[in-house]
């Protein structure tokens, strides 16, 4: 593909477990051209890694842990150079929706025998999605979810803070403006892929290259609405229009009536008030199967 070297941007704590199998991806690299690792220290390093090769266009740039990984390497890209990614996550949804195998040493071979295909992204604010954003309670979870706990339970650490932090959760009222309409709710996700946390398809029929973004905002964010949008997620039949707006666009404008975090791709960002959610239509090239 034109690359003199790879550049394997890799979060240490993810997979930890999977080290022999990270070794050995690395010697499938090696043994084809140079490469060269970099380990991650602190949330944000992977992004600032990303941007800080961006300008050599001759240096592939792979992302090596979960889709958090992922999304900070994205937003350090040019938008200009593929990506590649081995998955070495938690859920690994990114990989998973693009078909990448999540066997480490397949997947670096994938940086070989793979394709470059350009891919839509999300947008909130300046910060991009290749995944999904989500605006109110998973966000305030994912921030708080204990790293030792995700460590031990994978993601079903994830699941245990979302109940235990649910009785004290103050749920906002979020409006949704699109299309010359106006939609309210109180739990919010735009998806650009249809999985969610690994199999839950909340968004069934999402695609990442249609041209479009799929929100679900769900009416009542109660135990019911909750347990229907579940049950109906992890059978890919997506959240059933009665508990939730369904419907795509290019293009949202969001409002909550107190300040609520966003999350990108499993990442949690700072509370708002006020987003804009637009599409980058086939904006990063990925090398996937």
């Amino acid at each position: 593909m034109g690359f003199r070297k790879i550049a394997v941007i890799a979060n240490p704590n993810a997979g930890r477990k999977r080290q022999s199998e990270f070794k050995s991806a690395i010697d499938v690299i090696s043994r084809e051209i140079d490469c060269e690792v970099f380990f991650t220290q602190a949330p944000g390093d992977a992004g600032k890694i990303s941007q800080s090769l961006a300008q050599q266009t001759d240096l592939l740039i792979t992302a090596c842990g979960g889709d958090g990984t992922v999304n900070e390497v994205l937003n350090g890209s040019n938008l200009q150079n593929p990506i590649g990614i081995i998955p070495a996550g938690t859920a690994n949804v990114i990989a998973r929706e693009l078909g990448i195998p999540l066997n480490l040493p397949e997947a670096a071979k994938n940086l070989f025998t793979g394709a470059i295909k350009r891919i839509d992204c999300g947008k909130v604010q300046e910060k991009r999605f290749m995944m999904v954003a989500g605006f109110g309670y998973d966000a305030h979870v994912s921030g708080k979810v204990n790293p030792i706990l995700k460590k031990i339970l994978g993601i079903y650490s994830y699941y245990l803070q979302a109940a235990t932090m649910y009785p004290f959760y103050k749920r906002p009222q979020i409006t949704i403006f699109s299309n010359g309409q106006e939609y309210q709710g109180e739990f919010a996700l735009i998806a650009n892929m249809r999985r969610y946390g690994g199999e839950l398809f909340f968004a069934h029929d999402a695609l990442y290259d249609d041209g479009m973004l799929d929100l679900v905002l769900f009416r009542k964010f109660d135990p019911a609405s909750i347990l229907i949008g579940l049950i109906s997620a992890k059978l890919r039949k997506g959240v059933p229009e009665k508990i939730a707006y369904r419907f795509r666009s290019k293009d949202f404008s969001l409002q909550s009536s107190i300040p609520i975090q966003f999350q990108l791709d499993g990442e949690a960002f700072w509370p708002i008030q006020n987003a804009r959610i637009s599409l980058e239509k086939k904006c990063l090239p990925v090398i996937i199967p």
